[in-house]
């Protein structure tokens, strides 16, 4: 993945956090599902997982947990779900809930079409993940 995707995630995640984030929850749940977005057609190595929690540091950031101890888990939680499919629903339901509303989760959809569609095509993996969010969350 291209340094600059990194720049598209961080500054969608920062305008989201502008926009309706408002709270740490609703910060967290969409660094985790732009986090399994990314994850989900596996092509992502150590380096841009680094690059990632550099970056993630210009974020407003209030958390019991470091924004760094935080990614590590939305890492893991991502691997877990790539592994066992069948708790994905369960996950994606979570995440719904603390986006809240169904304007954060529409625009928390929207930012992750736009992260799947970053590098000029859909694979598999990333169309499905999209309509599953987009089942999940109503939009």
């Amino acid at each position: 993945m291209a340094p600059h995707l990194f720049d598209r995630i961080l500054g969608k995640l920062r305008c989201e956090e502008q926009q309706l984030s408002r709270s740490q929850p609703q910060r967290e749940a969409l660094l985790d599902l732009l986090v399994w977005t990314m994850f989900v057609d596996r092509h992502i190595a150590a380096p841009e997982q680094t690059e990632i929690q550099r970056r993630a540091h210009g974020l407003p950031w209030d958390g019991t947990r470091s924004v760094d101890l935080y990614i590590d888990g939305a890492v893991r939680r991502a691997r877990d779900v790539l592994a066992n499919p069948s708790g994905a629903a369960t996950y994606l339901g979570d995440i719904g809930q603390r986006l809240g509303d169904t304007e954060s989760r529409d625009r928390a959809y929207q930012a992750c079409r736009e992260l799947a569609g970053a590098d000029g095509e859909l694979a598999p993996a990333e169309t499905e993940l999209l309509e599953q969010i987009r089942r999940c969350f109503g939009v």
